[in-house]
């Protein structure tokens, strides 16, 4: 490294520490006038507090930016949760910054925990997905190499299996496209993706339809075998039956208008029961 590189590094170094030890000196005479301020000058003191301190909220915000979150609600976020910690600072605890950073990273993973989520998996694995992010980045560093799963559970002091299943939920920050490259498909994810089975709604129907056919009579249940089961049309099934066309155009009508209204009744008395299952479940 060349002289004039390591000059600049240094003097760079020492104006960071200026600054901070200016807005650190500037803060503390903030708050300490604040302490004997009304409650409207106490308030524009916390102002500026408030603004001196944006850089770290918005540079805390950018910590979390590739999680699938837009950068400018995390950065609301950051901003809000250092108003609150204006407002509960007590200059006796010591640094605010010491104070403010893990309230707005807190607020932070809170954030993430509520709304960060495409899908939701279990609480305990999204607290470990969070946890791993941070040990993540510790083990990082102090190893100059990227951490193995063994690692992580280690520093973490939880089983292997656990870091495994919480590493899989990092996927559920992020909605995979349908036109996203996939293998070989030339048509993307969307071309992998098989359609639903008609035959599962088919299952539904006769599900709903087999109780309210087994109160048909046998003749109305030969009629509606005959015409639905094997295709037959009107004019053949009213010669074997022995009546006319019209006759069975009119049972089949009332037969199908009391399967509706068996089915619409199966459906109500069903579905309400499962609704309850899944709530208590």
């Amino acid at each position: 490294m060349s002289t004039m590189t390591m000059m600049a590094k240094n003097h760079s170094a020492r104006t960071h520490h200026d600054d901070a030890a200016s807005r650190r000196e500037r803060t503390n005479q903030l708050f300490a006038a604040a302490l004997e301020a009304d409650e409207a000058e106490r308030q524009a003191l916390h102002e500026q507090v408030v603004l001196l301190h944006l850089d770290v909220a918005d540079s805390l915000a950018h910590r979390y930016q590739h999680r699938g979150q837009d950068i400018a609600d995390l950065a609301q976020v950051a901003k809000l949760a250092l108003v609150e910690a204006v407002g509960r600072y007590d200059p006796e605890r010591g640094d605010f910054l010491a104070f403010a950073t893990p309230t707005i990273l807190g607020s932070l993973k809170r954030h993430f925990r509520d709304h960060g989520w495409m899908v939701r998996p279990p609480r305990r694995i999204q607290d470990l997905q969070a946890e791993i992010n941070e040990a993540w980045s510790t083990l990082t560093q102090q190893q100059q190499a990227t951490p193995s799963n063994d690692d992580l559970a280690d520093y973490l002091g939880v089983d292997h299996t656990n870091v495994v299943e919480a590493q899989g939920a990092h996927g559920c920050f992020h909605a995979a496209s349908l036109e996203a490259p996939y293998g070989d498909a030339e048509a993307g994810l969307a071309g992998v993706l098989g359609d639903a089975d008609p035959g599962f709604e088919l299952v539904e129907r006769l599900a709903c339809l087999e109780p309210a056919c087994q109160q048909l009579s046998e003749s109305d249940q030969r009629l509606l075998y005959l015409r639905f089961f094997e295709e037959r049309t009107q004019a053949e099934i009213a010669k074997e039956f022995g009546v006319s066309q019209m006759q069975i155009s009119r049972s089949l009508k009332r037969i199908l208008a009391a399967l509706r209204s068996a089915a619409e009744e199966t459906e109500r008395t069903v579905r309400p029961v499962a609704a309850d299952r899944h709530v208590a479940a």
